[in-house]
């Protein structure tokens, strides 16, 4: 049967590469790939890493959290350089690069042996990971690819760091258990290289019109701008059209759109994180067990990835700015029900509420600037929103570790992020897409 399955899959693979399935869905599945592994660096599995080493070593959780903070930081400041990448030379570039760098940083990350090294290697897999392999940048380089399927195929792609955290941390609490934080470590920095570096290198390519492909796999030819197997930047553009409009970096930036999204993606980022980097911490310190703290991260991050398949088609159908605003308030509820939680039947319901919610706010929340902005300048773009996502990623979890260390236990930022989630529904409902102005005409 194992035999078979291999057949199976060659014989896909036959299929993209020579054309006879559209070339989109092997970008997504890349897109998926790469978002599984960089699922190491983030708060799924910083949560099963925090304990065992901030007590081995002696630090407070605050100072452990410092690496994701600077390392989040630097990853905002040069965002908008990998989105002019993206654009212009195409997702294989970042993913190859960031893969081989991450891998490194990931396999740096199980010979520490003080605070300065954990920084350094942290902070460099974590720029990684929110700079190559960063979601704003796998779901743009999806974009490109698709229109009227928009929605699912980046459902599908963003899908992967959700399922990668569910099934990495499941493996490094296992390997943690068995041998030693160091073995975990090492083994995410090796799946990375064998599950990203040739795929990537074989299957991604810039958008669909550079192999004489059009959006979604319609039927029809456009001209191809560069040979299909090139990186180099393309001199033909994509086809505008009222679905697909093009809007540049600077016209982006003066639309109440662009602000209010930021804003949006600034306060959910920084008040999620803060949890589901402390959730196992928040957990264990209320009594339940770290196999149960494990498991219930596990399954928020398993519904979170299975659910954007649903939110996918929901974001094809609904108005995108409604869709967001009913997966944003779906994550409040799941949040304080998390931190209200005192029986193992609350924090599994809690979890699964919560992981119904980001499973939409992973998807409709990538889905809208294409939809809004257009593909073209994409990267660019989300290169510039990144400054705020990612800042709001930088000090999520430090703030709630901090709230942790000065009061002795996370409830004080439950409250802030029921309260902040309030707030930002009402934001992000008021968005709409943003449209020219026409000159007037004497």
């Amino acid at each position: 049967m194992d035999g078979w399955r291999g057949v199976k899959i060659v014989a896909l693979l036959d299929n993209v590469i020579h054309g006879r399935v559209y070339h989109g869905w092997a970008v997504v599945f890349v897109g998926f790939l790469a978002g599984f592994v960089k699922a190491s660096l983030t708060g799924f599995l910083f949560s099963v890493f925090l304990k065992p080493m901030s007590e081995e070593f002696g630090w407070s959780r605050s100072l452990t959290t410092g690496a994701v903070t600077v390392g989040t930081v630097i990853a905002a400041l040069t965002g908008f350089s990998f989105g002019s990448l993206l654009d212009r030379y195409g997702a294989r570039v970042l993913f190859v690069g960031g893969a081989v760098v991450m891998g490194l940083a990931l396999v740096g990350l199980s010979q520490v042996s003080g605070l300065w090294q954990f920084y350094v290697a942290y902070i460099i897999g974590r720029l990684m990971a929110f700079g190559p392999l960063g979601d704003a940048f796998i779901a743009s380089a999806t974009a490109q690819w698709f229109i009227r399927k928009r929605g699912r195929a980046i459902a599908i792609a963003m899908a992967g760091p959700a399922l990668g955290g569910a099934a990495l941390a499941m493996l490094a609490g296992w390997i943690i258990t068995t041998s030693g934080w160091r073995n975990a470590w090492f083994v995410m920095g090796v799946l990375t290289w064998v599950l990203v570096l040739l795929p990537a290198w074989l299957l991604v390519r810039r958008r669909p019109e550079d192999m004489g492909l059009l959006p979604d796999g319609d039927s029809g030819n456009a001209a191809p701008s560069v040979p299909s197997h090139g990186v180099r930047h393309a001199t033909q553009a994509p086809p505008v059209s009222a679905d697909d409009p093009e809007w540049t970096v600077a016209e982006a930036t003066r639309t109440r759109a662009f602000w209010l999204l930021s804003i949006v993606a600034f306060f959910h980022i920084v008040t999620t994180s803060a949890i589901v980097f402390n959730m196992v911490s928040s957990l264990t310190d209320r009594g339940f067990s770290t196999a149960l703290a494990i498991g219930a991260l596990s399954l928020y991050a398993l519904l979170q990835g299975l659910s954007q398949i649903i939110w996918g088609g929901m974001a094809d159908r609904l108005p995108v700015h409604v869709a967001y605003a009913i997966a944003l308030a779906t994550s409040m509820v799941g949040l304080g029900l998390i931190g209200l939680a005192a029986s193992p039947v609350i924090v599994y319901a809690a979890v699964v509420v919560f992981g119904l919610g980001q499973g939409g706010v992973h998807t409709v929340g990538h889905t809208v600037w294409p939809a809004y902005f257009g593909r073209r300048n994409v990267g660019s773009i989300r290169g510039v929103s990144l400054l705020f996502e990612t800042t709001g990623n930088a000090f999520g979890p430090f703030l709630g570790a901090l709230v942790y260390d000065l009061s002795g236990s996370y409830a004080w930022a439950f409250v802030g992020v029921v309260v902040t989630h309030l707030v930002i529904v009402g934001f992000v409902y008021r968005s709409r897409r943003p449209v020219r102005a026409t000159p007037a005409v004497a």
